[in-house]
């Protein structure tokens, strides 16, 4: 395994370094070099302070954890454009020895890889430990973990990928041909193309969630501003919904003309736009029930998921630009939070979700026949 392994070292996590040598050493003066600057406090002491409170507040740890997620996806996506030129194609021979040595052999690389943000997560971990903060150092654990092998499975099948011949989308058409369902198709491709700005409107929307919610106390109860900065995050996700739509109208036309009714069609969208709006859903069962009731918690959720639902529809009434459909979308929210004043939570989301399954009925074939 020696000589595999130094293979990879020399080919990809030397390279990855080299070439990031500037970063690194931005990092480290930034973290390192000028705390003394900053506030008269030692290195150490700085450090233990700033992970007490990474540990303790859990907003402080999401935030973290997407900076350290953001990093994997530094060195995956280096790791996968050197596997888009043919000087890499060798690595398939890795294959020879049996897929689960490779497995092991790609998964010590990206720990190579990860080294920087590991070593630092050890202390992190110690320091749960010594202040017997058990759950916050296993989660920790956890999430390197889920890391690290998230990114060896991904880069072993850009490795297939590479083998085969075949490119980004042609592969995500291969996998459709090859009986997986349509949503998995979606959402497949909006993590790989529409990645950032997913992750910067859930960010958006999260911590913006997050605030709203926290500071509606039981004993000054509210519900109305939450729930108007939430929907205000949803309506966001517009830009996503046109992201989609794009990518069906230019790839998969053909979708169209599959023998599917249109309710296992409208199914398929429910499955997308629920995977995208679990992160809300987590978040707002978090706050239960410090800061909402349980029917509000409900309201929330449902009414969310349907506004996603509804938007989805209306994108098939038209063929809309970005600029067109997000002032339409704009005008939709200022309608529903209109009628959530006028009405209970069960009205509006039953509303939301029989207008979108109405308008999906009725368009999604004129959408079809406009763009021909």
């Amino acid at each position: 395994m020696k000589a595999p392994f130094a293979i990879l070292f020399k080919s990809i996590v030397k390279p990855y370094y080299r070439r990031n040598a500037a970063f690194f050493t931005f990092i480290f003066v930034l973290f390192f070099g000028v705390v003394q600057e900053l506030n008269g406090s030692t290195l150490i002491s700085y450090h233990y302070s700033l992970i007490r409170g990474f540990l303790n507040d859990w907003i402080f740890f999401v935030a973290v954890c997407i900076a350290w997620g953001v990093y994997a996806g530094r060195y995956l996506t280096f790791a996968r454009r050197l596997l888009s030129t043919p000087h890499y194609s060798f690595l398939q021979i890795f294959f020879c020895a049996g897929r689960s040595k490779a497995f092991w052999l790609f998964l010590w690389m990206q720990v190579w890889l990860l080294l920087p943000v590991l070593l630092y997560s050890f202390v992190v971990v110690l320091v749960a430990i010594y202040h017997q903060w058990y759950m916050a150092g296993a989660m920790v654990l956890l999430f390197h973990l889920g890391i690290i092998y998230t990114t060896t499975v991904l880069f072993m099948q850009g490795i297939i990928r590479q083998g085969e011949g075949i490119k980004k989308t042609s592969g995500i058409l291969k996998s459709f041909q090859l009986g997986s369902p349509y949503a998995k198709l979606l959402v497949r491709y909006l993590l790989t193309e529409g990645k950032w700005i997913l992750l910067g409107l859930k960010s958006y929307s999260f911590i913006v969630l997050y605030f709203v919610l926290n500071a509606n106390e039981l004993d000054d109860y509210q519900v109305g501003l939450p729930f108007m900065f939430y929907m205000f995050g949803i309506i966001g996700h517009s830009l996503i919904i046109h992201i989609i739509r794009q990518f069906e109208k230019h790839t998969l036309s053909f979708y169209a003309a599959l023998p599917k009714t249109l309710a296992g069609r409208f199914i398929e969208y429910a499955l997308v736009y629920l995977f995208i709006i679990i992160p809300e859903i987590l978040l707002i069962i978090m706050n239960y029930p410090h800061h909402l009731h349980a029917t509000d918690a409900l309201g929330f959720v449902l009414s969310g998921y349907g506004m996603l639902l509804f938007l989805n529809s209306l994108s098939f009434a038209g063929p809309y630009s970005l600029k067109e459909f997000l002032k339409i979308s704009l005008l939709v929210f200022f309608i529903t939070y209109f009628c959530y004043m006028l009405f209970e939570f069960p009205v509006l989301y039953t509303l939301l979700v029989a207008l979108s399954f109405a308008i999906f009925i009725k368009s999604y074939y004129r959408f079809e026949y406009s763009d021909q």
